[in-house]
């Protein structure tokens, strides 16, 4: 029987088959496996999971990631307002600091006053507002303006907002439904 010893095989008495011979595998189905386990799967599709939640932040940091996240949550924000108004029959308003680069939530209350409803929201980094034009107010460059949510819809605003890139975005509200438009460049609206 032969023997193995470091790569060299020679036809002395054996104390082991060479590993060809062996009928191990992890998987447990012999010399000549066919195919991968389900626990073979799951640890090849974790591992790819995990790199991938690594690897994915940087690189939409690099390919203007932030300001489509602060798109999709000011989105958000403005559908979930438009119905919580339309619920509730209570106005909103969504204030803008535009030099702070923030942006929150208020509640009007049964004086009439608008008070702070959460905390405020800071736009994501390397992303800032270029203005916010609304019928009542115009349009807005500097310092802090709102956009009014009635019961029965919005006031019409478009908020233009940029990045460090250069790249800029125009997002036009729908007044009906608070629905979000999302246009590349600066898409100038009619105030009047």
């Amino acid at each position: 029987m032969p023997i193995f010893r470091i790569g060299i095989w020679n036809n002395r008495p054996a104390v082991a088959d060479p590993p060809d011979r062996l009928a191990v595998s992890l998987s447990g189905r012999g010399k000549h496996p066919r195919g991968v386990t389900l626990l073979e799967l799951v640890l090849v599709i974790l591992i790819i999971g995990i790199v991938a939640s690594v690897v994915m932040p940087r690189i939409s940091a690099f390919s203007g990631g932030g300001l489509r996240e602060t798109t999709r949550h000011l989105a958000g924000t403005f559908r979930f307002l438009a119905e919580e108004s339309a619920s509730t029959h209570k106005r909103f308003r969504l204030r803008y600091d535009l030099k702070e680069g923030t942006y929150w939530v208020e509640k009007q209350n049964a004086d009439g006053d608008f008070a702070q409803e959460g905390a405020k929201r800071f736009l994501d980094r390397g992303v800032s507002f270029e203005d916010v034009v609304t019928l009542q107010q115009g349009k807005v460059t500097t310092g802090e303006t709102f956009t009014d949510f009635y019961p029965l819809g919005i006031e019409d605003t478009t908020v233009h907002i940029h990045d460090a890139g250069g790249h800029l975005l125009s997002l036009i509200v729908n007044p009906l439904t608070g629905r979000m438009k999302v246009m590349d460049g600066y898409i100038d609206v009619d105030t009047r």
